[in-house]
């Protein structure tokens, strides 16, 4: 295990957040997070050393076995039935890190649907030019099947017919983190104390986070605090006007609205992550670790929803992998022959995925959009 960080220095991101808090006042915790993950000149999500460095601070289910990869392109090869076999069949993954899981998605088509693999078009959304590198290296050998872009707001309207794929990119966004006081509904901000950053509470910075609560039908009692993040609904009807028809796969951690807003949960699920430790201290260490908050799955589907999305399937990421398939890639040889090590290597990583929190934790929901979903086995997807 690598050993912890104990430099108690801030960092220069903290220092330069100090000197604007102090000039101009405080800022939402949102805004906070923001910058801490995705600051041009120091966030998490920004530089080439992140969290795919050479001693990670966590590991996806993608770096743990290429069994999910593998996954995701027996879904795409039913996707692409439901599409009528299209001339071009286009996969967007948003966030992907390193490119780990494209490389296995590609890698599993190669081998099981060539046809489709000839046809793919992918397009990488990536905000942090260190990650866009590391998947561009690792896709090489697949390069004239994808681009890269920054944004998702370079394709146009409409413009894509095929798969949409996200894997635990909600959890990192930007969150607003809320208080219940004497009935009222306050909000905490990030603000710059003799050189130190420090919490403060104060009136919701946005009606859009009483619109949320009500929406969602959340009740938090008094001194219960909670998160609020109202990117995914901007998210999803991004996603909607880009993707003429087709689907969208979602894998991420998190909890149905009635679990994460209990009145007994009076804690916020916000975490951070550190060299494999997890903290509740996001104003420390800014820029060198992880910020995370929990998915309201419910939401999800709601904003969903509204977007004109229906939902598929939702199960976790142990059956979806049981479901396509994970298993029969390590069927024991009839022979009795005892596994080499690729093969036991593969076959501890796919028990990891399997039966520890990572499969049973994580979520899967499918969505789709202009398709006519019968085609599907919707028995493998809950």
């Amino acid at each position: 295990m690598a050993p912890r960080e104990t430099d108690p220095r801030p960092t220069r991101l903290a220092e330069t957040l100090v000197e604007e808090l102090s000039e101009h006042g405080p800022m939402t915790f949102r805004d906070f997070m923001e910058r801490a993950l995705y600051d041009p000149g120091g966030g998490y999500y920004s530089s080439s050393g992140t969290a795919w460095r050479e001693r990670p601070d966590y590991v996806t289910a993608p770096q743990v076995d290429p069994s999910f990869g593998a996954a995701v392109a027996r879904l795409m090869q039913e996707c692409d039935v439901a599409l009528g076999c299209p001339r071009r069949f286009d996969l967007v993954d948003f966030g992907g890190g390193d490119g780990v899981l494209l490389g296995d998605i590609c890698t599993a088509l190669q081998g099981e649907a060539p046809n489709l693999y000839e046809r793919l078009h992918g397009c990488c959304v990536e905000r942090g030019p260190g990650a866009r590198h590391q998947q561009q290296q690792r896709l090489a050998a697949h390069a004239d099947h994808f681009t890269w872009l920054s944004d998702i707001d370079g394709l146009p309207r409409n413009s894509v017919r095929g798969l949409v794929v996200s894997n635990e990119l909600l959890d990192a966004f930007a969150v607003h983190r809320v208080v219940c006081r004497k009935g009222s509904l306050c909000e905490v901000y990030v603000d710059a104390d003799d050189g130190m950053l420090v919490e403060r509470e104060g009136p919701p910075s946005t009606e859009e986070l009483a619109s949320y609560i009500a929406a969602n039908e959340i009740k938090l009692v008094e001194g219960q605090t909670a998160e609020i993040c109202l990117e995914v609904a901007d998210w999803m009807g991004t996603v909607s006007r880009v993707l003429l028809e087709g689907f969208v796969l979602t894998v991420d951690y998190g909890a149905e609205t009635s679990a994460l807003y209990d009145p007994e949960r009076m804690r916020e699920s916000l975490v951070c992550q550190h060299r494999y430790q997890l903290n509740t201290e996001p104003l420390k260490r800014v820029g060198r670790q992880d910020i995370t908050a929990h998915v309201d799955f419910g939401n999800l589907r709601r904003c969903g929803t509204l977007a004109n999305f229906d939902v598929i399937g939702d199960v976790s990421l142990a059956v979806f992998l049981v479901g396509f398939g994970a298993v029969e890639e390590l069927t024991p040889d009839p022979s009795g022959k005892s596994l080499g090590a690729h093969d036991l290597r593969r076959y501890l990583g796919l028990r990891h995925l399997l039966f520890t929190e990572i499969g049973d934790a994580h979520r899967v929901i499918l969505q789709c959009k202009g398709v006519n979903p019968i085609p599907f086995s919707l028995d493998r997807l809950g």
